[in-house]
């Protein structure tokens, strides 16, 4: 939300200073015209009117590039002093930077989320029990006098509780129950 906010902030205050520049180049005052002639062609570099349609990253780049010319030059800054626009460049160079802190924290913020792909991990848990069972086989045929069919019988059990409380679950999904505020699947009893 503050990331939506921040850029239409920016683009409000980019258009501003495009239309008054704009403006003040319609009106023939010999002591700002210099001023006006300054502020267009820093304007026409930067392409300031195609910035607002520019992606979110270009945005914010060729803005710090606008911001870093005004900075090394003071004509550009007593040209926006003159024309009174130095109030608006400064909260557009602001929203700019606080808009690239929100997204570097918002990718940040996604890159630490954890895709857990459930098919993949029902995938592999049934492989390590095809082959944990497998293994179990082996073991029973290489030692007959020990009975298996105890443990094996709790494993089948154990293994179908979990698969029917997941399908439970993927029932409820589909009919439109929160399953993220869900607790863990409780222990079978």
């Amino acid at each position: 939300m503050l990331l939506r906010v921040s850029r239409t902030l920016r683009d409000v205050l980019i258009n501003t200073v495009n239309k008054v520049v704009k403006g003040y180049s319609h009106v023939e005052l010999p002591e700002i015209e210099p001023h006006v002639e300054v502020l267009k062609s820093l304007l026409n570099k930067h392409q300031t009117r195609t910035i607002t349609v520019a992606s979110c990253a270009a945005e914010t780049e060729r803005l710090q590039m606008l911001e870093n010319d005004v900075n090394e030059d003071p004509s550009l800054q007593t040209a926006f002093d003159v024309l009174g626009l130095t109030p608006v460049i400064k909260r557009l160079f602001e929203v700019n930077r606080e808009y690239d802190d929100l997204f570097r924290a918002y990718i940040a913020g996604k890159s630490e989320e954890q895709n857990i792909n459930v098919r993949q991990l029902q995938q592999e848990c049934s492989k390590s029990l095809v082959q944990f069972f497998d293994a179990l086989q082996y073991s029973a045929y290489f030692y007959e006098d020990l009975d298996y069919m105890p443990l094996i019988n709790e494993l089948t059990l154990l293994n179908e509780y979990y698969n029917r409380q997941l399908k439970a679950r993927a029932t409820r999904r589909k009919n439109g129950t929160k399953i993220d505020e869900e607790q863990s699947i409780p222990p079978m009893e």
